[in-house]
């Protein structure tokens, strides 16, 4: 009798060891599951053949002058953009749009004159085709003089016109130009 206690008492000890075993690895499993989910998330994955949209968040500046958009040239994807970029974590929209004007243009905006005008979603230009570039785009009254950085190869203003003639046309910008056109802020 007392052996069967023995074997009760270490069968009991050793499945509460393989149950823990098991808990633990399975932890880690979870763990695992969770850190390639968030690296799946951060590039280009593909599961049945179906890519996996990746949403990259950005802002830009809208400024209109002589019924033309200013745009501006970028040396790395050598195409004409909206001013503006990246939404970096922890960023609200009009505080990243500060600093990508600050760092491309030499401009300190005053977010007294930022206007919300829309809100766009397009497919990143020059990026892969699952990164799709959603943009919070402001109307700003430009008076302080333009001085480019050396990301930023030419800034000019566009009629919709002449911006439909450049090699590269930016499906982002082609919206925001039709948007501004659409609510008589451009003919």
């Amino acid at each position: 009798m007392m052996e069967g206690r023995t074997t009760n008492r270490f069968n009991m000890q050793y499945d509460n060891i393989v149950f823990n075993a098991i808990y633990l690895s399975l932890q880690q499993e979870i763990k695992g599951i969770t850190a390639n989910a968030i690296i799946i998330n951060n590039m280009k994955a593909s599961t049945n053949n179906q890519t996996i949209p990746i949403n990259l968040p950005t802002a830009g500046l809208i400024v209109i002058k002589d019924n033309k958009l200013l745009l501006a040239f970028s040396k790395n994807k050598k195409a004409w953009y909206l001013p503006g970029g990246k939404v970096d974590a922890g960023e609200t929209s009009i505080q990243s749009l500060q600093r990508e004007i600050r760092e491309e243009l030499n401009i300190e905006l005053k977010t007294e004159l930022l206007t919300f005008y829309c809100h766009i979603k397009a497919a990143a230009y020059g990026e892969p085709d699952n990164v799709i570039m959603t943009q919070d785009c402001f109307l700003y009254e430009l008076h302080e003089q333009i001085e480019a950085s050396n990301e930023i190869e030419a800034v000019a203003y566009f009629s919709y016109k002449n911006y439909l003639q450049e090699a590269a046309v930016v499906g982002g910008v082609v919206e925001v130009f039709e948007n501004l056109i659409r609510d008589c802020i451009l003919q």
